[in-house]
Protein backbone atom coordinates (compact mmCIF):
# COMPACT_ATOMS: atom_id res chain seq x y z
CA UNK A 1 0.00 0.00 0.00
CA UNK A 2 1.58 3.49 -0.41
CA UNK A 3 1.36 6.73 0.73
CA UNK A 4 2.40 9.50 -1.14
CA UNK A 5 3.76 12.47 0.96
CA UNK A 6 3.26 15.94 0.15
CA UNK A 7 3.83 19.00 1.94
CA UNK A 8 0.33 18.80 3.72
CA UNK A 9 -0.04 16.76 6.86
CA UNK A 10 -2.83 14.06 6.69
CA UNK A 11 -4.02 11.05 8.49
CA UNK A 12 -3.89 7.74 7.26
CA UNK A 13 -7.19 5.67 8.42
CA UNK A 14 -7.31 1.75 8.20
CA UNK A 15 -10.38 -0.35 8.56
CA UNK A 16 -10.26 -4.23 8.96
CA UNK A 17 -12.26 -5.86 7.05
CA UNK A 18 -11.83 -9.71 8.28
CA UNK A 19 -10.20 -11.02 10.96
CA UNK A 20 -6.75 -12.00 11.55
CA UNK A 21 -3.90 -13.02 13.29
CA UNK A 22 -0.03 -11.71 12.81
CA UNK A 23 -1.37 -10.46 9.61
CA UNK A 24 1.91 -9.33 7.37
CA UNK A 25 1.17 -5.68 6.72
CA UNK A 26 3.36 -2.50 5.60
CA UNK A 27 3.20 0.60 3.90
CA UNK A 28 5.54 2.10 1.75
CA UNK A 29 6.47 6.07 1.35
CA UNK A 30 7.43 7.89 -1.54
CA UNK A 31 8.73 10.94 -2.53
CA UNK A 32 8.53 11.98 -5.79
CA UNK A 33 8.27 8.14 -6.58
CA UNK A 34 11.46 7.15 -4.95
CA UNK A 35 10.98 4.70 -1.94
CA UNK A 36 11.98 6.34 1.37
CA UNK A 37 10.37 4.25 3.81
CA UNK A 38 9.09 0.59 4.64
CA UNK A 39 6.42 0.91 7.60
CA UNK A 40 6.19 -2.92 9.01
CA UNK A 41 2.55 -3.27 10.74
CA UNK A 42 2.34 -6.46 12.56
CA UNK A 43 -1.49 -6.26 12.85
CA UNK A 44 -3.82 -8.94 14.87
CA UNK A 45 -7.78 -8.00 13.45
CA UNK A 46 -10.69 -9.24 15.86
CA UNK A 47 -13.54 -7.95 17.77
CA UNK A 48 -13.57 -5.62 20.47
CA UNK A 49 -14.09 -7.62 22.86
CA UNK A 50 -11.13 -9.48 22.49
CA UNK A 51 -9.82 -6.26 24.11
CA UNK A 52 -11.20 -6.34 27.33
CA UNK A 53 -12.29 -8.60 30.20
CA UNK A 54 -16.08 -9.67 30.77
CA UNK A 55 -17.67 -9.67 34.68
CA UNK A 56 -21.30 -11.16 34.82
CA UNK A 57 -22.77 -10.73 38.20
CA UNK A 58 -26.59 -10.75 36.80
CA UNK A 59 -27.08 -13.94 39.08
CA UNK A 60 -25.92 -11.87 42.47
CA UNK A 61 -29.81 -10.42 41.79
CA UNK A 62 -31.40 -13.48 40.43
CA UNK A 63 -30.40 -12.88 37.08
CA UNK A 64 -30.26 -15.27 33.99
CA UNK A 65 -26.27 -15.40 32.50
CA UNK A 66 -25.93 -16.38 29.14
CA UNK A 67 -21.99 -15.22 28.68
CA UNK A 68 -20.03 -16.51 31.82
CA UNK A 69 -17.42 -14.46 33.19
CA UNK A 70 -14.25 -14.19 31.39
CA UNK A 71 -11.28 -12.93 33.35
CA UNK A 72 -8.11 -13.98 31.20
CA UNK A 73 -5.72 -12.09 29.35
CA UNK A 74 -7.49 -10.48 26.35
CA UNK A 75 -6.72 -12.19 23.25
CA UNK A 76 -5.74 -8.74 21.53
CA UNK A 77 -5.06 -6.91 24.01
CA UNK A 78 -2.44 -8.26 26.52
CA UNK A 79 -1.69 -7.15 29.95
CA UNK A 80 1.87 -6.68 28.90
CA UNK A 81 0.60 -3.85 26.29
CA UNK A 82 -1.05 -2.19 28.90
CA UNK A 83 0.42 0.20 31.75
CA UNK A 84 -0.67 -2.14 34.43
CA UNK A 85 -3.79 -0.24 36.28
CA UNK A 86 -7.42 -1.24 35.56
CA UNK A 87 -10.71 0.60 34.52
CA UNK A 88 -14.28 -0.93 35.12
CA UNK A 89 -17.43 0.36 33.84
CA UNK A 90 -20.64 -0.66 35.19
CA UNK A 91 -23.77 0.41 33.20
CA UNK A 92 -27.07 1.62 34.25
CA UNK A 93 -30.97 0.63 34.35
CA UNK A 94 -32.66 -1.42 31.69
CA UNK A 95 -29.90 -2.94 30.22
CA UNK A 96 -29.62 -6.42 28.75
CA UNK A 97 -26.92 -8.71 29.07
CA UNK A 98 -27.03 -8.11 25.15
CA UNK A 99 -27.34 -4.32 25.52
CA UNK A 100 -24.16 -4.44 28.36
CA UNK A 101 -22.06 -6.20 25.17
CA UNK A 102 -22.79 -2.73 23.28
CA UNK A 103 -22.42 -0.17 26.24
CA UNK A 104 -19.09 -2.01 27.26
CA UNK A 105 -17.76 -1.83 23.38
CA UNK A 106 -18.70 1.63 23.25
CA UNK A 107 -17.60 2.70 26.27
CA UNK A 108 -14.10 0.86 25.85
CA UNK A 109 -13.85 2.19 22.25
CA UNK A 110 -13.79 5.82 23.49
CA UNK A 111 -11.43 5.05 26.03
CA UNK A 112 -8.93 3.66 24.08
CA UNK A 113 -9.43 6.64 21.34
CA UNK A 114 -8.68 9.34 23.68
CA UNK A 115 -5.23 7.82 25.12
CA UNK A 116 -6.29 4.93 27.87
CA UNK A 117 -3.89 2.15 27.89
CA UNK A 118 -5.26 0.23 30.93
CA UNK A 119 -6.75 -2.88 31.05
CA UNK A 120 -10.83 -2.46 30.70
CA UNK A 121 -13.55 -4.46 32.66
CA UNK A 122 -16.64 -5.15 31.02
CA UNK A 123 -19.75 -5.46 34.37
CA UNK A 124 -22.85 -6.45 33.43
CA UNK A 125 -25.81 -6.73 36.57
CA UNK A 126 -29.49 -7.55 36.37
CA UNK A 127 -30.55 -3.86 36.35
CA UNK A 128 -33.40 -4.93 33.73
CA UNK A 129 -35.60 -7.18 36.09
CA UNK A 130 -39.25 -7.32 35.16
CA UNK A 131 -41.44 -6.97 31.97
CA UNK A 132 -41.60 -4.51 30.64
CA UNK A 133 -38.66 -3.59 32.81
CA UNK A 134 -39.47 0.47 32.52
CA UNK A 135 -42.15 -0.20 34.93
CA UNK A 136 -39.81 -1.78 37.41
CA UNK A 137 -37.64 0.74 38.40
CA UNK A 138 -37.73 0.01 42.12
CA UNK A 139 -37.22 -3.62 42.28
CA UNK A 140 -33.84 -2.41 40.10
CA UNK A 141 -33.04 -0.53 42.77
CA UNK A 142 -33.11 -3.65 45.40
CA UNK A 143 -31.10 -5.67 42.87
CA UNK A 144 -28.13 -2.79 42.66
CA UNK A 145 -28.32 -3.32 46.27
CA UNK A 146 -28.32 -7.04 45.92
CA UNK A 147 -24.88 -6.82 43.46
CA UNK A 148 -22.70 -4.57 45.52
CA UNK A 149 -21.26 -7.39 47.26
CA UNK A 150 -20.42 -9.23 44.62
CA UNK A 151 -19.04 -6.07 42.65
CA UNK A 152 -16.62 -5.71 45.87
CA UNK A 153 -15.39 -9.03 45.52
CA UNK A 154 -14.86 -9.05 42.14
CA UNK A 155 -12.27 -6.52 42.31
CA UNK A 156 -11.53 -5.87 45.73
CA UNK A 157 -7.98 -7.76 44.78
CA UNK A 158 -7.01 -4.86 43.11
CA UNK A 159 -9.13 -1.80 44.26
CA UNK A 160 -6.72 0.57 45.02
CA UNK A 161 -5.51 0.67 41.71
CA UNK A 162 -8.89 1.03 39.82
CA UNK A 163 -10.65 3.59 38.37
CA UNK A 164 -14.69 2.98 38.07
CA UNK A 165 -16.59 4.29 35.80
CA UNK A 166 -21.04 3.70 36.10
CA UNK A 167 -23.36 5.10 34.85
CA UNK A 168 -27.08 6.07 35.86
CA UNK A 169 -28.23 3.35 38.36
CA UNK A 170 -24.63 1.33 37.95
CA UNK A 171 -23.61 3.64 40.48
CA UNK A 172 -25.77 2.50 43.55
CA UNK A 173 -24.40 -1.02 43.00
CA UNK A 174 -20.71 1.20 43.30
CA UNK A 175 -22.04 3.61 46.12
CA UNK A 176 -23.09 0.30 48.31
CA UNK A 177 -19.43 -1.60 47.59
CA UNK A 178 -17.95 1.44 48.54
CA UNK A 179 -20.15 2.00 51.63
CA UNK A 180 -21.01 -1.01 52.70
CA UNK A 181 -18.74 -3.64 51.63
CA UNK A 182 -14.94 -1.92 52.04
CA UNK A 183 -14.49 -1.30 48.19
CA UNK A 184 -11.52 1.48 47.82
CA UNK A 185 -11.08 1.94 44.28
CA UNK A 186 -8.40 4.84 43.20
CA UNK A 187 -10.77 6.85 40.90
CA UNK A 188 -14.49 6.79 41.16
CA UNK A 189 -16.67 8.52 38.05
CA UNK A 190 -19.88 8.61 38.82
CA UNK A 191 -21.26 9.52 35.11
CA UNK A 192 -25.06 10.67 35.19
CA UNK A 193 -25.79 9.00 38.89
CA UNK A 194 -29.11 7.69 39.74
CA UNK A 195 -28.45 8.31 43.00
CA UNK A 196 -30.19 10.58 45.55
CA UNK A 197 -28.23 13.68 46.01
CA UNK A 198 -28.42 13.20 49.95
CA UNK A 199 -27.23 9.87 50.54
CA UNK A 200 -23.41 11.60 49.92
CA UNK A 201 -24.52 15.13 50.43
CA UNK A 202 -26.88 15.79 53.54
CA UNK A 203 -27.11 19.50 52.81
CA UNK A 204 -28.86 18.18 49.91
CA UNK A 205 -31.67 17.15 51.71
CA UNK A 206 -34.90 19.65 52.10
CA UNK A 207 -38.26 18.97 53.87
CA UNK A 208 -40.17 21.96 52.87
CA UNK A 209 -43.74 21.47 53.07
CA UNK A 210 -44.32 23.65 49.81
CA UNK A 211 -42.37 24.49 46.78
CA UNK A 212 -40.91 20.98 47.55
CA UNK A 213 -40.33 19.28 43.73
CA UNK A 214 -40.21 15.63 45.64
CA UNK A 215 -43.13 15.93 47.61
CA UNK A 216 -46.21 14.67 45.97
CA UNK A 217 -48.84 17.26 45.79
CA UNK A 218 -51.25 15.12 47.22
CA UNK A 219 -50.11 15.34 50.32
CA UNK A 220 -50.37 19.20 50.63
CA UNK A 221 -51.14 20.46 54.23
CA UNK A 222 -49.55 17.56 55.66
CA UNK A 223 -46.44 18.52 58.28
CA UNK A 224 -43.53 16.84 57.01
CA UNK A 225 -43.49 14.68 60.44
CA UNK A 226 -46.21 12.77 58.54
CA UNK A 227 -44.51 11.83 55.54
CA UNK A 228 -42.50 8.20 55.05
CA UNK A 229 -39.15 10.13 54.53
CA UNK A 230 -38.85 11.28 57.88
CA UNK A 231 -40.78 9.03 59.81
CA UNK A 232 -36.87 7.51 60.76
CA UNK A 233 -36.61 11.00 63.04
CA UNK A 234 -38.99 9.69 65.33
CA UNK A 235 -37.03 6.62 66.35
CA UNK A 236 -33.83 6.38 68.29
CA UNK A 237 -30.30 5.11 67.32
CA UNK A 238 -31.40 1.52 68.70
CA UNK A 239 -34.03 1.15 66.09
CA UNK A 240 -33.28 -0.12 62.84
CA UNK A 241 -36.38 2.32 62.15
CA UNK A 242 -34.19 5.29 62.31
CA UNK A 243 -31.92 3.89 59.41
CA UNK A 244 -34.70 4.30 57.31
CA UNK A 245 -33.57 7.28 55.46
CA UNK A 246 -31.85 8.44 52.18
CA UNK A 247 -30.21 10.94 54.10
CA UNK A 248 -26.66 9.65 54.52
CA UNK A 249 -26.83 6.56 53.11
CA UNK A 250 -23.44 6.61 51.50
CA UNK A 251 -22.22 9.63 53.91
CA UNK A 252 -18.46 7.65 53.74
CA UNK A 253 -17.86 8.44 50.48
CA UNK A 254 -16.91 12.02 50.68
CA UNK A 255 -14.54 11.13 53.18
CA UNK A 256 -12.37 8.70 51.66
CA UNK A 257 -8.91 9.93 51.79
CA UNK A 258 -7.73 7.21 49.23
CA UNK A 259 -10.30 7.84 46.54
CA UNK A 260 -10.44 10.69 44.04
CA UNK A 261 -14.31 11.59 43.08
CA UNK A 262 -15.86 13.17 40.14
CA UNK A 263 -19.35 13.95 39.23
CA UNK A 264 -20.11 14.24 35.88
CA UNK A 265 -23.32 15.20 36.06
CA UNK A 266 -25.57 17.05 33.04
CA UNK A 267 -28.10 20.06 33.72
CA UNK A 268 -30.26 18.85 30.58
CA UNK A 269 -30.39 15.45 31.54
CA UNK A 270 -33.83 14.73 30.57
CA UNK A 271 -34.14 11.24 33.29
CA UNK A 272 -32.82 13.11 35.91
CA UNK A 273 -33.61 16.55 35.65
CA UNK A 274 -36.80 17.93 38.31
CA UNK A 275 -39.91 19.56 37.31
CA UNK A 276 -40.47 22.45 39.94
CA UNK A 277 -42.97 24.22 38.25
CA UNK A 278 -45.40 25.85 41.64
CA UNK A 279 -48.34 25.99 41.16
CA UNK A 280 -50.73 28.47 42.98
CA UNK A 281 -51.54 26.19 45.74
CA UNK A 282 -47.61 26.18 46.60
CA UNK A 283 -47.54 22.63 45.26
CA UNK A 284 -45.76 20.93 42.63
CA UNK A 285 -47.54 18.78 40.36
CA UNK A 286 -45.94 15.48 38.21
CA UNK A 287 -48.06 12.99 36.68
CA UNK A 288 -47.06 10.10 34.73
CA UNK A 289 -47.11 12.32 31.12
CA UNK A 290 -45.44 15.26 32.35
CA UNK A 291 -42.70 16.58 30.72
CA UNK A 292 -44.59 15.73 27.32
CA UNK A 293 -43.15 12.14 27.25
CA UNK A 294 -42.86 9.44 30.79
CA UNK A 295 -39.07 9.26 30.02
CA UNK A 296 -39.21 13.36 31.28
CA UNK A 297 -38.43 13.32 34.63
CA UNK A 298 -38.69 9.64 35.17
CA UNK A 299 -36.35 9.50 38.33
CA UNK A 300 -38.31 11.97 40.04
CA UNK A 301 -41.42 10.31 39.00
CA UNK A 302 -40.53 7.26 40.39
CA UNK A 303 -39.64 8.56 43.89
CA UNK A 304 -42.97 10.29 43.84
CA UNK A 305 -44.77 6.98 42.52
CA UNK A 306 -43.40 5.31 45.71
CA UNK A 307 -46.92 3.66 47.56
CA UNK A 308 -49.73 5.21 44.53
CA UNK A 309 -50.04 1.74 43.13
CA UNK A 310 -53.73 2.13 43.54
CA UNK A 311 -54.05 5.94 43.44
CA UNK A 312 -52.80 6.61 39.84
CA UNK A 313 -54.35 5.11 37.07
CA UNK A 314 -51.00 4.98 34.61
CA UNK A 315 -48.49 5.87 37.18
CA UNK A 316 -49.87 3.43 39.10
CA UNK A 317 -48.74 0.96 36.76
CA UNK A 318 -44.69 1.80 37.36
CA UNK A 319 -45.59 2.73 41.04
CA UNK A 320 -45.10 0.14 44.74
CA UNK A 321 -48.06 -0.29 47.17
CA UNK A 322 -45.24 0.24 50.04
CA UNK A 323 -45.49 3.67 52.10
CA UNK A 324 -44.10 6.25 50.15
CA UNK A 325 -46.68 9.05 49.32
CA UNK A 326 -49.78 6.56 49.66
CA UNK A 327 -52.53 6.59 52.51
CA UNK A 328 -53.19 4.32 55.44
CA UNK A 329 -56.38 3.56 53.14
CA UNK A 330 -58.62 0.78 52.86
CA UNK A 331 -61.17 -0.15 49.72
CA UNK A 332 -64.85 0.07 50.46
CA UNK A 333 -67.02 -1.62 48.41
CA UNK A 334 -70.27 -0.23 47.05
CA UNK A 335 -71.67 -3.73 46.38
CA UNK A 336 -71.29 -3.77 42.69
CA UNK A 337 -68.13 -4.30 41.39
CA UNK A 338 -67.11 -0.82 42.12
CA UNK A 339 -65.88 0.85 45.48
CA UNK A 340 -63.03 2.97 46.05
CA UNK A 341 -60.39 3.62 48.67
CA UNK A 342 -60.07 5.59 51.87
CA UNK A 343 -58.78 6.77 54.36
CA UNK A 344 -58.73 4.53 57.35
CA UNK A 345 -57.07 6.45 59.99
CA UNK A 346 -56.41 10.19 59.39
CA UNK A 347 -59.67 11.17 57.24
CA UNK A 348 -57.86 14.69 56.88
CA UNK A 349 -54.13 16.86 57.01
CA UNK A 350 -55.72 18.42 60.55
CA UNK A 351 -55.92 15.21 61.90
CA UNK A 352 -52.62 13.52 61.04
CA UNK A 353 -51.12 16.77 62.24
CA UNK A 354 -52.64 16.63 65.09
CA UNK A 355 -51.46 12.95 66.04
CA UNK A 356 -48.85 11.96 68.63
CA UNK A 357 -45.27 10.81 68.14
CA UNK A 358 -46.15 7.64 69.70
CA UNK A 359 -49.63 7.16 67.45
CA UNK A 360 -47.10 8.33 64.20
CA UNK A 361 -44.84 5.65 65.11
CA UNK A 362 -47.82 2.88 65.70
CA UNK A 363 -50.26 3.49 62.87
CA UNK A 364 -48.04 6.14 60.07
CA UNK A 365 -50.01 8.71 57.50
CA UNK A 366 -48.93 6.57 54.67
CA UNK A 367 -49.15 3.50 53.50
CA UNK A 368 -48.61 0.82 56.53
CA UNK A 369 -46.74 -2.03 53.93
CA UNK A 370 -45.05 -3.93 54.47
CA UNK A 371 -45.16 -5.46 57.82
CA UNK A 372 -41.24 -5.28 58.04
CA UNK A 373 -41.66 -1.43 58.95
CA UNK A 374 -42.92 -2.17 62.31
CA UNK A 375 -39.82 -4.07 63.38
CA UNK A 376 -37.17 -2.37 65.55
CA UNK A 377 -34.59 -4.92 64.16
CA UNK A 378 -34.36 -4.97 60.42
CA UNK A 379 -31.43 -6.97 58.26
CA UNK A 380 -29.58 -4.59 55.78
CA UNK A 381 -31.29 -6.17 52.61
CA UNK A 382 -34.58 -5.92 54.16
CA UNK A 383 -33.75 -2.29 54.95
CA UNK A 384 -31.93 -1.60 51.59
CA UNK A 385 -35.77 -2.56 50.05
CA UNK A 386 -37.20 -0.66 51.85
CA UNK A 387 -35.52 2.40 50.57
CA UNK A 388 -36.03 1.48 47.01
CA UNK A 389 -39.33 0.52 47.40
CA UNK A 390 -40.76 2.38 50.50
CA UNK A 391 -39.20 5.38 51.52
CA UNK A 392 -38.88 8.39 49.14
CA UNK A 393 -35.49 10.61 48.48
CA UNK A 394 -36.20 14.18 49.51
CA UNK A 395 -33.63 15.49 46.52
CA UNK A 396 -32.58 15.58 43.49
CA UNK A 397 -30.37 13.15 42.22
CA UNK A 398 -26.29 13.50 41.70
CA UNK A 399 -26.35 12.86 38.09
CA UNK A 400 -28.31 16.39 37.46
CA UNK A 401 -26.38 18.98 39.50
CA UNK A 402 -23.13 20.07 41.15
CA UNK A 403 -22.78 18.36 45.22
CA UNK A 404 -20.39 18.98 47.84
CA UNK A 405 -19.92 22.41 46.71
CA UNK A 406 -19.12 23.63 50.13
CA UNK A 407 -16.75 20.90 51.69
CA UNK A 408 -13.57 20.03 51.07
CA UNK A 409 -13.35 16.85 50.37
CA UNK A 410 -11.91 17.08 46.68
CA UNK A 411 -14.94 16.21 44.73
CA UNK A 412 -15.08 17.70 41.25
CA UNK A 413 -18.03 18.61 39.64
CA UNK A 414 -18.34 18.69 35.71
CA UNK A 415 -21.60 20.01 34.29
CA UNK A 416 -21.57 17.55 30.59
CA UNK A 417 -23.89 19.82 29.71
CA UNK A 418 -21.81 23.05 29.34
CA UNK A 419 -21.28 24.65 26.41
CA UNK A 420 -17.04 24.70 26.83
CA UNK A 421 -17.52 21.11 27.26
CA UNK A 422 -20.05 20.22 24.87
CA UNK A 423 -18.16 20.40 21.31
CA UNK A 424 -21.23 22.89 20.08
CA UNK A 425 -18.67 24.58 17.51
CA UNK A 426 -20.28 22.21 15.22
CA UNK A 427 -23.46 21.63 14.72
CA UNK A 428 -24.52 19.75 18.03
CA UNK A 429 -26.89 16.51 16.28
CA UNK A 430 -30.05 17.83 18.00
CA UNK A 431 -30.11 20.80 17.48
CA UNK A 432 -33.22 20.89 15.81
CA UNK A 433 -35.25 18.88 18.24
CA UNK A 434 -38.02 20.74 19.47
CA UNK A 435 -37.67 19.43 23.30
CA UNK A 436 -34.60 18.70 23.92
CA UNK A 437 -32.36 20.61 21.60
CA UNK A 438 -28.56 20.78 22.30
CA UNK A 439 -29.03 19.72 25.61
CA UNK A 440 -26.98 16.89 26.64
CA UNK A 441 -29.16 13.92 27.79
CA UNK A 442 -28.66 10.87 30.13
CA UNK A 443 -27.20 8.74 27.79
CA UNK A 444 -25.33 11.27 25.32
CA UNK A 445 -22.22 10.00 26.69
CA UNK A 446 -22.34 7.11 24.82
CA UNK A 447 -25.09 7.80 21.83
CA UNK A 448 -23.51 11.35 20.41
CA UNK A 449 -20.74 10.54 18.04
CA UNK A 450 -17.48 10.82 19.24
CA UNK A 451 -16.13 14.76 17.55
CA UNK A 452 -18.95 16.05 19.51
CA UNK A 453 -18.04 15.27 22.53
CA UNK A 454 -14.52 14.87 22.71
CA UNK A 455 -13.64 17.14 25.45
CA UNK A 456 -15.89 15.57 28.11
CA UNK A 457 -13.99 12.51 27.18
CA UNK A 458 -11.04 13.85 27.70
CA UNK A 459 -11.77 15.38 30.61
CA UNK A 460 -12.64 11.91 31.82
CA UNK A 461 -9.60 9.99 30.30
CA UNK A 462 -7.58 12.81 32.28
CA UNK A 463 -9.61 11.89 35.63
CA UNK A 464 -8.98 8.07 35.03
CA UNK A 465 -5.27 8.99 34.54
CA UNK A 466 -5.34 10.34 37.90
CA UNK A 467 -5.19 6.58 38.97
CA UNK A 468 -2.79 5.34 36.52
CA UNK A 469 0.09 8.50 37.13
CA UNK A 470 0.02 7.11 40.72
Amino acid sequence: MLLVLDSDKGVFLLEGATQGRNAAFHVDLLADGDPVLRIMLPLSISPVEDFYRWVNLRAAAGGSESRWTDISQPANFPDAEGNGKTVVFVHGFRVTEKGARGWNAEMFKRLWQNGCNARFYAVTWNGNDGFPNGLFYHENVVNAFLTAPAFATAFSAHDNETAVLAHSLGNMVVCSAIQDQGFRPAVYCMLNAAVPAEAVDTNAWSDAETGNPMVHHDWKDYASRTWAAKWHELFDENDDRNKLTWRGRFALLPTLSGTTLYNFYSSGDEVLGLRDLVGPDGMVVVEHNTGQQERNHSWQKQERFKGRKHYDSFAGLAATDQAGWGFKDVYVSNGDHSGSWEREVYYVAADANAATTNQLKSTPVFSNRPDALFNSTIPKTTRDALLAQAIPALSAPIGSRSVLQNQSNGLSNINANDTEIRNVDARWPRDSNAMYGTSFLHSDIANIALPFVSRLWALLVEAVADEEDE
